[in-house]
């Protein structure tokens, strides 16, 4: 049996604004995805100048091998050690309406904001302890 080489709790893993849980309500209302289990998935894609974006869509359920770290909100278990303190918000000004992700374990982002990078890849070998 391999043992990972660090484990991290998934309780409160992910912080969310009122604002962004409400836009997650009414996202996964208007997709009919109002079932208990229904979430928003969030992963971190090879995307963009510096390596790495974040997907952020509607499902019906949490897919296999993801945990729940905010309320309405999952993450794949092996990059949850690189989601760690991540706070998500949802921006509506008169010029854009959009989520925001403040991520502490980026190092650095892109001059537009849409990709950036960490100091490692996700590790396959992390684990979670969740904490429902």
């Amino acid at each position: 049996m391999l043992y990972p080489r660090r484990c991290v709790s998934s309780a409160a893993a992910v912080t969310t604004t009122e604002a962004a849980q409400q836009r997650i309500l009414d996202i996964l209302k208007r997709r009919n995805l109002e079932a208990p289990q229904a979430t928003m998935s969030l992963e971190m894609v090879h995307s963009g100048c510096k390596g790495n974006s974040y997907k952020f869509e509607p499902k019906q359920a949490p897919p296999p091998h993801f945990v729940k770290v905010a309320p309405r909100v999952c993450v794949p278990l092996p990059q949850l050690t690189d989601l760690v303190g991540l706070h998500i918000d949802w921006v509506d000004t008169d010029t854009e309406s959009k989520f925001t992700f403040t991520n502490p374990q980026a190092k650095s982002t892109c001059s537009c904001g849409k990709s950036f990078a960490t100091s490692k890849k996700a590790d396959p070998m992390s684990c979670a302890t969740v904490n429902p």
